[in-house]
Formats: structure tokens, sequence, C-alpha cells
């Protein structure tokens, strides 16, 4: 991969500091949570493959907000008689192709939303989140004043890794990257950052990211960023497992690579021992599949 590709990958997902404003972890302590700008009360927040952890519908309720849940995987709501949150058995595509699909377009005319300019949505919709940012209306975008997803299949060595690029560029355009944490649920790419090959440079890219997105606005002044990621505010999805080291990935300078290097290589040693032992490990499972037949 051409290091001007890895290059533009890392400014697509800069992140940035809201000055003056508190960030907070919605959600719990488990997989299923956002850090997020602390949330005013009271609104609308979509939650978008919600699946069976709710933690962070629950409390975005308690803060007042009316919560519409889309999941048309699930045979029941994940919780039943609340007063805010509401659910319906959709998947939502950026196409509608089946009786059970909906396009967010859709759903947020539907509940007359189509005027709301400061609703929250967060989404885990299992790699249809690329299609469906890479054809939404850049007005719909903007009705939402925060956006959390969870990308994945992020690969420097996929034939798709230009167009993911490419919709990183398009959200960047109405909001800007406050947040990221790295899924350690999920593989991990290493990169060199910088074009130089050396620990100083060596970096990563997971394959499910966690992105956090605040509208650009005239009152949210941005800020570079030089939080060391994870932060305190972050938990690794799999808590038997170290959490994904990404580092410094909004200021980049060799003084803050200089003094990341020991934190990389604590948390990377378990990444590069899976990378090394995978294929043996496959190849031991095909060699076992193959002797049971």
């Amino acid at each position: 991969m051409k290091q001007a590709v890895i290059a533009r990958f890392f400014d697509a997902v800069k992140p940035m500091r809201a000055a003056g404003r508190k960030k907070v972890r919605i959600g719990g302590n488990s997989d299923g949570a956002y850090v997020m700008l602390e949330p005013k009360r009271g609104g609308i927040a979509y939650s978008i493959g919600v699946g069976d952890v709710v933690r962070w519908d629950v409390e975005m309720s308690e803060l007042g907000y009316q919560v519409f849940q889309y999941d048309g995987t699930l045979d029941s709501p994940p919780i039943v008689d609340h007063p805010l949150i509401k659910f319906h058995g959709y998947n939502i595509f950026a196409e509608k192709l089946k009786s059970n699909e909906r396009t967010l377009s859709e759903i947020i005319n539907e509940n007359v939303h189509a005027d709301e300019v400061g609703m929250i949505l967060q989404m885990d919709i299992e790699t249809a989140e690329w299609e469906l940012f890479e054809k939404l209306d850049e007005h719909i975008l903007q009705q939402f004043e925060q956006i959390l997803v969870e990308f994945h299949n992020i690969s420097p060595k996929s034939k798709d890794f230009i167009q993911q690029i490419e919709v990183f560029e398009k959200l960047n355009k109405t909001h800007q990257v406050i947040h990221i944490h790295g899924n350690n649920l999920g593989d991990l790419h290493f990169v060199w950052r910088g074009g130089v090959r050396s620990i100083a440079c060596l970096s990563c890219i997971p394959a499910s990211l966690e992105i956090t997105y605040v509208r650009r606005d005239d009152s949210i002044n941005f800020i570079p960023e030089d939080s060391f990621f994870p932060t305190e505010l972050d938990r690794a999805n799999n808590p038997r497992r170290p959490d994904m080291v990404l580092g410094y990935w909004g200021e980049y300078n060799d003084t803050l690579f200089a003094k990341e290097n020991l934190k990389k290589c604590k948390s990377y040693l378990f990444f590069l021992i899976r990378w090394i032992l995978k294929p043996l490990l496959n190849l031991r499972h095909r060699k076992q599949k193959k002797f049971s037949r």
C-alpha cells in the first residue's frame, strides 16, 4: 500500500478536540458503549443495529432522550414497556430492497423528524454503514449533532480501502472526528506511518474502528488533539484481551511518537503473536477438518 494512501487515511480520521466541551462515556463499561460529547438533557436519538446490549439506549433515555431503535435481526424488542424507547424491527440500508428494510431518510420521515437538527445517531450495522454513508444526502447528515459509528472490515490490503477513505472524507465535510477506539474483537493491521520503517513510525489500523463525530458548527472550536488513544474513558470491548493501542492519532510528530513506543510495544505484542499464529492455526484447522471426513 502506497504511503500516500496511508497518509490519506490518517488525515481522514484525525481526531480534534472540541474546546471547552466535556467528553463522557455512555453505555457502561462493556461493548456497545461510546465516548461522546456530554449530551444536553432531552432530545431525539436513533440507535441503528441494536443487538441485545442496550445500555447506551437506556442511559440516553435517562437523560430525557426519545430513543428510536432499529434492528431487523431481533425476534423481539430488547427492552419492553419503556416510555422513551421505541423498537422497530427493520434493518437500515442505503436502499430498501426487502419488506423488513428501510433507509435512514425513510425512518426520519416516518417519525416526523424531517425538521429536526439536533439529533444523535448511534450505528452498528456490520459493514452496511459504508454504502449507507456513501449514498446518504448531506442534508440528512446535518440533522445529527453527533454521530457514533462502528466501521467494520477496514483493511489497507482491501480493494475497498480507497472507497472507505472516501466515506470518511465525505463525513468530514459536515462533521469532525473527536474520538476513536479500536475494537479488540477484530484484527489489527500494521502499517508504516511517515515513510520511515522504524518503530517510531509503526502504527496500526483496526479492522473495526469506533468513531465519534461532532457536527461542524460555528459554536464549537476544534483544536489539535494530543491525547493518547485509548484514553481513560475507553474500555476494551473484550476485557480478556488488551485494548488496542492506537497512540497519537491527532497531533503527529517525532516527540509524541517517541513517547508512545513503549506503550505500543506492550500492546502490540499480543496482536503480533496472534497475527503470526493465525496462519498456523488455520492450517491446523484445515488438516483436522480434512482428517475428519
